[in-house]
């Protein structure tokens, strides 16, 4: 437990003095630490005889982390995603080294780590980025602490246990509602950038631990259907820094997304 908390501390600082320093450090720690995903991913296919185009994904991100430095319109992005997609496509299919479950991979990771990592440059690039990783950080912190809490507490029925045998549906809602609840801090704390509606703050942070314990059952699927526990040993006590951002992945452009029609809306 002591390794598990000194590991959660030094990378809380390390992301917390990233973030805040200046936009180009925000890039820059997202485009590293998606560098660091991808890593982990392919590595875990590799050790299971499973391999991918993973050039393409890398070649994706720092495309995608070169357009967020001179700051191109989304559409960019996409079409980054789509050029990457179809050549990789093209090379597994051609390749005799790749099967076509490394071919499915590749276009699997192309979209899940990748293209959700460029929708994180997008966020830290843009006007809401204090809010959105105020609200899809933090739901997800409360959400996973009351979601354990709940389910030790009441936990009886399971939710997935094909997926995640100890998630239970007790431990998903204590954790819904205590996001919901979050929605006050998040009122007052959101003052300090700029104004939101106290429903808008109840219900963005509803929505983004929801979509947290998706992309969380989302990285256990992936791991099951690997036989693995872990991504990596990166971080000790914790595994992988795609094991501590799976719900991350999920949350933060729910939190973008919610801002973004608010913004829509208002004018």
């Amino acid at each position: 437990m002591k390794t598990r908390v000194i590991s959660a501390l030094v990378l809380f600082a390390i992301a917390a003095v990233m973030l805040l320093a200046s936009e180009f450090t925000r890039l820059l720690f997202m485009y590293i630490a998606s560098i660091i995903i991808v890593y982990e991913y392919t590595a875990r296919l590799k050790e299971k005889g499973i391999h991918i185009v993973h050039w393409a994904i890398y070649g994706m991100l720092t495309a995608g982390f070169v357009l967020a430095i001179t700051h191109c319109g989304p559409m960019t992005y996409i079409a980054d995603f789509l050029i990457c997609m179809c050549v990789s496509f093209f090379v597994a299919v051609v390749s005799q080294k790749i099967s076509s479950t490394g071919a499915l991979y590749t276009i699997g990771g192309l979209a899940y780590p990748g293209f959700i990592a460029l929708v994180f440059f997008i966020v830290v690039t843009s006007e809401h980025w204090h809010q959105a990783l105020l609200i899809g950080c933090f739901s997800v912190f409360v959400c996973d602490t009351f979601c354990l809490l709940g389910g030790k507490w009441f936990g009886k029925h399971k939710l997935c246990p094909a997926v995640s045998p100890k998630k239970t549906w007790e431990g998903s809602i204590t954790g819904a509602v205590s996001s919901l609840i979050l929605g006050v801090p998040v009122y007052f704390a959101a003052k300090l950038f700029a104004p939101l509606p106290l429903w808008f703050c109840f219900v963005a942070c509803l929505l983004s631990s929801t979509a947290g314990q998706i992309g969380d059952l989302a990285e256990s699927l992936i791991k099951r259907h690997l036989g693995v526990k872990d991504f990596s040993n990166l971080i000790p006590g914790h595994g992988g820094l795609f094991d501590r951002a799976d719900s991350l992945f999920f949350s933060l452009p729910t939190a973008y997304f919610c801002l973004y029609c608010l913004n829509y809306f208002s004018k």
